[in-house]
């Protein structure tokens, strides 16, 4: 079977890939609501890439379940306010069309490792449609874990004075720097360049790379040594 989306990853069409016969067309409102389903519980994904469960028209998304009726999250965000949005039910800032949560987390809350804050971090940039841009920003200590913030880029960087005003923010001194290089055809979207490296070096702290194909890789300045982190 082939499954067909559209740019926020919602399911519209599952076609046999043999015999190029529709066995599934969806159509959604711009809140994730199914006007039209042809063929009910065909397949378990729905609305913007998520979990689709037929009996209480809930989508789960890794963390939470999204109820699009009301578009919201039926559970509060786990670190309240701290996730940076004063409504801790909201679904992406009530900007359904433009942005994705792929994981029910998002910038603000609390990860076990900087490796997992990292990896999260690579989830939520490639919720976003636009995926000719770079996105990045910073990892940092927060009580229980680490969290980080983000910042929209261009196609070839993420600006260094975008960086350095959003380090301003960050609670504590940040342990990391962390970006994703879009799906363009450049020779470096799959590694570290040399200024991705020099970045990192004149602050002192590791940066991370989530690559096109989701892969993971940490670099320390200090050491000079790249791993492929989990």
């Amino acid at each position: 079977m082939k499954f067909i989306t559209d740019q926020l990853g919602s399911v519209r069409l599952v076609v046999n890939s043999q015999t190029g016969e529709v066995k599934q067309q969806i159509a959604y409102d711009a809140w994730g609501n199914i006007l039209s389903d042809t063929n009910p519980g065909f397949q378990p994904f729905g609305f913007a890439g998520g979990l689709y469960d037929k009996d209480t028209g809930l989508v789960r998304f890794g963390a939470r379940d999204y109820d699009p009726q009301i578009g919201r999250w039926t559970a509060k965000d786990p670190i309240g306010f701290n996730g940076g949005d004063s409504n801790v039910y909201g679904y992406v800032g009530n900007d359904p069309e433009n942005w994705v949560d792929a994981s029910g987390l998002a910038p603000g809350d609390i990860f076990p490792s900087r490796d997992a804050a990292a990896r999260d971090a690579g989830k939520f940039a490639k919720g976003f449609p636009m995926q000719r841009i770079e996105y990045g920003g910073w990892i940092f200590q927060v009580a229980g874990g680490y969290s980080y913030n983000f910042t929209k880029g261009t196609p070839l960087n993420v600006p260094r004075e975008k960086l350095e005003a959003l380090k301003k923010k960050c609670p504590s001194s940040p342990t990391d720097i962390w970006h994703v290089h879009p799906d363009d055809g450049n020779e470096f979207q799959h590694e570290l360049s040399q200024q991705d490296k020099a970045y990192a070096k004149e602050h002192g702290v590791p940066i991370y790379l989530i690559t096109p194909n989701e892969k993971l890789i940490a670099y320390d300045p200090i050491s000079k040594a790249s791993r492929s982190a989990r």
